[in-house]
């Protein structure tokens, strides 16, 4: 990368030396932010989950990269929708490695269950996806695994 540029550079004329050079290296430094910013990515979608949480009979569909602190956030009252109380939240299951195009797709498939913001009716298909997800290798239902 740089030193193709360099090598690049060198067959400029004497005269355009220098702004060959600087050129190059600016090239490459934007190169190696675009590599930084790339891996920075890889790394926060691994880290990042989909969860289920209930409270009152409806569920929240959401992602974070830390699960124990959305949860702690949710049970102080965090994203309520109107006439919900404060009170924890009961983590049904959750989808690692997934972001927030897939928590998208979720509101998306489930658009007709919602109630507003990020919470949904827990009807019987909404039921059964998520029981679906406890069965799966891809999924935590362990509350003491959240915490």
């Amino acid at each position: 990368m740089f030193l193709d540029a360099i090598e690049s550079a060198i067959r400029w004329p004497q005269d355009r030396y220098d702004e060959a050079i600087q050129g190059a290296a600016q090239s490459a430094l934007v190169e190696l932010a675009h590599r930084d910013r790339l891996k920075r990515e890889t790394e926060r979608q691994a880290n990042s989950l989909v969860y289920f949480v209930e409270r009152e009979g409806f569920v929240k569909i959401g992602h974070t990269t830390n699960l124990k602190r959305r949860l702690q956030q949710l049970g102080t009252g965090s994203c309520l929708i109107s006439g919900m109380t404060v009170g924890p939240v009961e983590l049904l299951a959750t989808i690692e490695g997934a972001g927030p195009r897939n928590e998208q797709w979720l509101h998306r498939r489930f658009a007709h269950l919602r109630i507003g913001g990020e919470w949904f009716l827990l009807d019987d298909e909404l039921r059964a996806f998520v029981n679906n997800l406890q069965g799966s290798r891809c999924a935590v239902t362990d509350r003491q695994e959240a915490a």
